[in-house]
Parts: structure tokens; sequence; C-alpha cells
């Protein structure tokens, strides 16, 4: 059963509903579900700094083929950290890319990529180092 704490409206139409299940006796994690019931959004942590969060996209079948984990760790607006896992149609992971900003000057500035087999064995690691681009 989920609970409804907090609904936000921008301009009369909603646009977030936050619903709370503790993960950790210190830590609330909020969930937002579409329209179909599959959640697409957890936040962790502090409203205000040192926030994370984690979005599912899902294919037209319903199967999730998508997480985008990202953290800002000094609430400054700009994420320290990012990965993003993809999936088949079958939920395996076949992909992953993770950037981190060690410097803390916005830029991402270390980059792995990942690619897995069928049966989920890692294949191919790529590091990367040096400022990264936005894919």
């Amino acid at each position: 059963m989920k609970t409804l704490i907090s609904t936000l409206f921008l301009g009369g139409a909603l646009i977030f509903n936050s619903y709370s299940q503790t993960t950790e006796k210190t830590k609330d994690v909020f969930k937002q579900y579409n329209e179909k019931g599959q959640l697409i959004r957890e936040v962790y942590g502090n409203l205000l700094i040192g926030r994370a969060f984690k979005d599912f996209k899902y294919d037209e079948k319903g199967n999730k083929i998508e997480e985008n984990y990202k953290e800002d760790n000094n609430g400054d607006g700009k994420f320290e950290y990012q990965v993003i896992s993809k999936y088949d149609e079958n939920g395996n992971k076949i992909g992953m890319i993770s950037k981190y900003d060690s410097d803390l000057d916005g830029k991402f500035d270390h980059l792995v990529r990942e690619k897995y087999d069928e049966n989920g064995n890692l294949i191919e690691r790529i590091p990367k180092r040096g400022k990264i681009k936005d894919d």
C-alpha cells in the first residue's frame, strides 16, 4: 500500500506525487509512479542537500529498459556522480555508463562504459579520464 505524503502543483497542473517507504531506519525514500503504477522516480536523502535520484524508463510492454541514478552530495544543484544502466526486454542488464566529477567543478571527469552479454557477464569495460561531454 502506497501512502501519499506530498503533492506538488504548478499552474494548477499536478507535476509530482511523493510516496514514502522506509528502507532504512535513518533514510526515507520518496517514490513517484506513473499512471500505469510503474515506479518512475525515487528520491533519497535530505530534500535540500545531499540528494540522490533514481529515474526509471519502460518500453511499451512495461519492461524496465533504463535506470538513471544521480547524486548531488554537496547541494550545489550539479550532479557529482551518475550511473545509467540499460536493460533488454527480458530485464537483463546489457550496458552501464558511470560518470564522476572528482574535482567538484560541475563537469564529469571520469567515465566508465561497460557492456554485458545475454547472460549478464561483463564483456567490455572502457574507462576514460578527462572532461566528459554529456551523451
